[in-house]
């Protein structure tokens, strides 16, 4: 049976070599190529005049990339907490503005109403010296209503 299974081993093996061989070597042709591609992929394959850029390359560039973008928005919240700084104390001051007016009018609004019997009184002097007759012509002598407001003017 050994002498056989030899005669049938040696028959089979004349006949798949031509068909296995290449195959075979086709086989690790494609394996060494995929093993390049992936080398050429991921390190970057750099031969005058190819240059192709790996992933790792391109890796650093991002990095470097988020790195600057994260510096712009450290920088760019920077700017918005001093603005919002800003406004807030702008605010501030504008509401102790506000409200100086507001205690100013109402102070005046109080001056005023504490003011209203004089200015009734001073109104009535008013009338009572726009309807004083005249002095005499050549005469120069004050109305009595004038005189009895001066104190009140």
């Amino acid at each position: 049976m050994g002498a056989w299974l030899s005669c049938a081993w040696a028959w089979l093996s004349k006949l798949l070599a031509p068909v296995l061989l290449p195959a075979l070597l086709g086989l690790l042709a494609l394996c060494a190529g995929g093993w390049a591609w992936q080398t050429v992929r991921i390190d970057g394959l750099h031969l005058w005049p190819i240059k192709i850029t790996g992933l790792r390359a391109e890796r650093d560039q991002w990095r470097s990339a988020e790195h600057n973008w994260r510096q712009a928005a450290a920088i760019m919240r920077g700017s918005y907490d001093t603005l919002h700084g800003a406004l807030h104390l702008q605010n501030v001051a504008v509401q102790r503005l506000k409200a100086d007016g507001d205690a100013r009018r109402a102070a005046g609004k109080d001056a005023l109403a504490a003011t209203a019997p004089r200015y009734r009184s001073r109104e009535a002097l008013a009338r009572a010296i726009d309807t004083a007759p005249p002095a005499a012509a050549g005469a120069c002598r004050t109305p009595d209503a004038v005189m009895a407001a001066k104190g009140e003017l």
